[in-house]
């Protein structure tokens, strides 16, 4: 009933009103004046069917008058209660979503009046428009609900994944952050979050190798790979760090940076110290081969001190006090 607060302005001896989804399908309804009476008429539309003056409405616009319900719809069961009345029947409609019907019994000679018609119809527009808002506002915080939802199982993502991971927006400020890079870099998400990334920790982001991925070679691309990184981080000390960077567009095409942080300063460690004693074993090898071919002592000697000083990176004179 609180849906029909019309009732008296057309003074009409019954009114009800139901709302159909896209398929047709009978979500909600309405009267007034009828009681049991619209039982029937529920039970019809439950299953599909609908009346002729429904079937009237729904297929064209503006208000459809039935003069005389027991011969125009028989079959209808409120046929014999709208005796020696009309119906007016309209579908509740708003910028080309119909939302459902809206009938009501009335004195045939008002039902023939325009005025009464454009009364009734006007009821009809304050209805679908106040669904139209309501149908709106439940979108929007649908919406909303489903954006928190992606945003937090993409938080959970960021915080549980192992390597330092940051989301910067367009203008390289932190988003967000994963546990792991708050713990490497001893900084907390207060301090980082809404911060530029080349302010963070006491400025021990404003790497110029770091400044140049960010500011010139990520605008022109949408993903950086493997970017290598060398720089003496006030926390964490000298530290190798291979980067990777990918553009990402988040609700509302918000243009996001996701930035991934991989140490690899153990590795490359390790590459060196392999890198080193693979060149000592080629030059022991070679002086192997030469101390062959090589018949003078001296000769030897010098070519000896002259490939240990190139292996080693030394100088020639300092290998020779050694020998």
């Amino acid at each position: 009933s609180t849906l029909l607060p019309y009732t008296t302005l057309f003074r009409s001896y019954n009114v009800w009103i139901v709302l159909r989804d896209n398929s047709g399908k009978l979500l909600r309804s309405a009267e007034s004046g009828l009681g049991i009476n619209f039982d029937p008429i529920i039970k019809r539309l439950a299953q599909g069917g609908l009346t002729g003056c429904a079937e009237r409405a729904l297929a064209s616009a503006g208000v459809q008058v039935t003069r005389d319900p027991l011969t125009e719809c028989g079959d209808c069961p409120l046929a014999e209660q709208y005796a020696g009345r009309a119906a007016l029947t309209v579908r509740i409609e708003h910028d080309g979503t119909i939302y459902g019907l809206l009938s009501a019994s009335v004195p045939r000679k008002l039902a023939a009046e325009e005025e009464e018609q454009n009364l009734f119809a006007e009821v009809a527009g304050d209805i679908a428009f106040g669904l139209h808002n309501i149908t709106v506002e439940e979108n929007q915080r649908q919406a909303e609900k489903a954006v928190q939802i992606a945003r937090e199982y993409a938080d959970s993502i960021v915080s549980t994944i192992r390597e330092p991971l940051v989301i910067l927006d367009k203008d390289l400020r932190v988003v967000s952050a994963g546990r792991s890079f708050y713990t490497t870099f001893q900084v907390t998400p207060e301090e980082t979050e809404g911060q530029l990334i080349f302010n963070l920790g006491n400025l021990q982001w404003d790497v110029p190798a770091l400044r140049k991925l960010m500011e010139e070679v990520l605008p022109e691309k949408t993903t950086i790979e493997d970017y290598e990184v060398e720089h003496n981080f006030e926390t964490v000390g000298e530290r190798t760090m291979l980067l990777n960077a990918r553009k990402i567009r988040r609700e509302g095409d918000e243009e996001l940076i996701l930035l991934a942080i991989e140490d690899i300063t153990v590795r490359k460690q390790a590459e060196e110290e392999i890198l080193t004693r693979a060149a000592q074993q080629r030059m022991v090898a070679g002086l192997g081969l030469l101390s062959l071919s090589v018949a003078s002592l001296s000769r030897f000697m010098d070519i000896v001190a002259e490939r240990t000083a190139n292996t080693l990176e030394v100088e020639y004179c300092k290998i020779l006090k050694l020998l």
